[in-house]
């Protein structure tokens, strides 16, 4: 079972609005950017005042590549010029920012991926006082429907 590793660069914008959403997938082949999360979107308690808002670029990876071993100024600036080619940052001012670097956190779906899912599983069911949490123990995103649960034999 394989997974894909999460560059995330965190932006201190200086405005309390960018755009409507929460988050935005990119589908870009000439942005590396994968996902944008807007937290005044989320709630304004998520917010450190009134006139900035923090916003989160991921950057999806494999141990070795350019996202993954940007060092950190280099990745923040990376998130800034993405998002300003996006539209989504037009004018706002960037006021800082910082990257977290989380590995396997994203499953990669390869032929046969339930067989191999199918024995951990079985494995782990042995156990009656282990819960199975997030998209990496379920080695499955969290927002896929119901034929997966069945699949995977999980129980949310």
């Amino acid at each position: 079972m394989k997974f894909r590793n999460t560059a995330i660069a965190y932006l201190i914008v200086e405005s309390g609005s960018l755009f409507p959403d929460r988050c935005i997938y990119i589908n870009d082949a000439n942005i590396r950017l994968g996902r944008v999360t807007h937290f005044a979107n989320w709630s304004k308690d998520m917010l450190p005042n009134s006139h900035q808002t923090p916003v989160c670029c991921e950057y999806w990876c494999d141990f070795g590549d350019s996202s993954w071993q940007k060092p950190e100024a280099e990745l923040l600036v990376q998130a800034e010029q993405d998002l300003r080619t996006t539209g989504l940052l037009p004018e706002a001012k960037v006021a800082g920012g910082f990257v977290v670097k989380l590995a396997r956190t994203h499953p990669i779906y390869a032929v046969n991926y339930q067989e191999a899912l199918s024995e951990v599983n079985d494995y782990l069911n042995q156990f009656e006082n282990l819960d199975i949490i997030g998209r990496y123990g379920a080695f499955k995103y969290h927002d896929q429907g119901g034929k997966d649960r069945e699949l995977n034999n999980l129980q949310f």
